[in-house]
C-alpha cells in the first residue's frame, strides 16, 4: 500500500496517497473528501453560438450539488454546456477498522513479500532472503540477520519493461518511477551486465512487482559496480557516465559562425525534448529492439536544418 508522494512533471504536481490511510485521516479528523469538477462541451471546436440559454441544479444522494447550463443557438438547437459541482466522497470505517490501519494491524495481514537470492556480504555468503521487514536487519541492530543493504542481482532484461514504456515508466541510470504509482530509489548496472539493487528497496515494491523481479534474480557475477559502491557505501559523489555526459552535451550544443553568419548545429525536432533525453540509456541486451528503440531516440533528437544548411551532429 503505497504511502503519500508527490510527483512533479513540469509545472504540475499530482499528489497521490493510500486510500485507506486517507480514509483514517478523515475517519479521525472529522472532515471529508470533496471533489471538484468543471465540465465544458461545445458542438463545434471553435466555440458555441448562445442565443439563449436554460439552467438546473443538480443533487444526487445528498453527496452530489452541482448546476448545469444548456446554450441554445437561434435555431433553439443545443450549441454547447457547462456543468459545476462538487461530490462529497465519504469515509465508512469504523472505529476498529481505523485502529487497524493506524496500527498497521491489516497492512500486515495484507502485504507479501519474496524472496531473493542476495550477496549476504555480513555473514561472507551468497543466501536466499525475503525482502520484509524484520528479515533482515540495519546496521544499529545487532542480529545475525543479513544487512538490508545485502545487494541482490537481476538480469538485465529486467529493465526492458520499463524502457518499452516512457508513458508510464520514467527510468534514469539509477532509479525507476512508475508513474503514480512506485518508486525504486536505485539501482546500477556491474561489470558484468548484471542489475543490482537492495531488499530494503524491492520491500516497497508492490508484489506484483516483486514478483517480476524475482523472474529475473541470479547469483552475483561480478559483484557491485564502482560507481553503486562509492554512492551507496561511501556516500560520495559518483564520476560522471558516459551516458550523462552525452545528455548533458546535448542539452547545451553551440552554435557556430562562418562569415559573421550564424550556423545551426543541432537544433530539438519534438516538443518533449527533455522527456525524450531524459528516457535515453545505456543499452543493457543484446536484444534487437532495444537497440532499434534506443537508436530511434538518439535519432529523434537532431535533424537537418534547412536554414543554415548544417545538420543535426547525432
Amino acid at each position: 500500500m503505497p504511502h503519500l508522494f508527490m510527483v512533479v512533471r513540469g509545472s504540475t504536481k499530482v499528489f497521490f496517497a493510500s486510500k485507506r490511510k486517507l480514509e483514517v485521516y478523515e475517519h479521525y479528523t472529522k472532515q471529508k473528501l470533496v471533489r471538484l469538477f468543471d465540465i465544458h462541451r461545445n458542438r463545434d471546436i471553435f466555440g458555441f453560438q448562445e442565443d439563449s440559454r436554460s439552467e438546473e441544479a443538480i443533487a444526487r444522494d445528498g453527496d452530489v450539488h452541482a448546476r448545469r447550463v444548456l446554450m441554445y443557438d437561434k435555431t433553439k438547437t443545443p450549441s454547447g454546456s457547462f456543468a459545476r459541482g462538487s461530490q462529497i466522497i465519504g469515509e465508512s470505517l469504523t472505529d476498529a477498522q481505523a485502529l487497524d490501519v493506524f496500527t498497521d494491524r491489516d497492512l500486515e495481514q495484507e502485504e507479501q513479500y519474496c524472496t531473493y537470492i542476495v550477496h549476504d556480504w555480513k555473514n561472507k555468503k551468497v543466501t536466499e532472503v525475503s525482502c520484509a521487514p524484520g528479515a533482515t536487519a540495519n546496521y544499529f541492530t545487532e542480529s545475525e540477520l543479513p544487512f538490508e543493504t545485502s545487494p541482490a542481482f537481476f538480469k538485465p532484461d529486467v529493465l526492458l519493461k520499463y524502457k518499452a514504456d516512457p508513458d508510464k515508466y520514467e527510468i534514469s541510470s539509477r532509479t525507476i518511477n512508475c508513474i503514480g504509482g512506485w518508486y525504486l530509489q536505485t539501482y546500477d548496472i556491474d561489470d558484468a551486465g548484471q542489475v543490482s539493487t537492495y531488499p530494503c528497496y524491492l520491500r516497497h515494491l508492490p508484489y506484483s512487482e516483486q514478483l517480476y523481479w524475482k523472474s529475473f534474480n541470479e547469483k552475483p557475477k561480478a559483484g557491485l559496480s564502482d560507481r553503486a559502491f562509492k554512492t551507496d557505501f561511501e556516500g560520495k559523489w559518483a564520476d560522471a557516465q558516459p551516458i550523462d555526459t552525452l545528455k548533458a552535451l546535448v542539452k547545451r550544443v553551440p552554435t557556430f559562425k562562418v562569415n559573421d553568419k550564424e550556423y545551426v548545429v543541432f537544433s530539438p525536432t519534438i516538443k518533449d525534448f527533455d522527456g525524450v533525453l531524459n528516457s535515453l540509456n545505456l543499452v543493457v541486451t543484446n536484444g534487437l529492439e532495444e537497440w532499434k528503440s534506443e537508436t530511434i531516440k538518439l535519432a529523434s533528437l537532431c535533424r537537418y536544418s534547412r536554414e543554415s544548411q548544417s545538420f543535426g551532429a547525432c
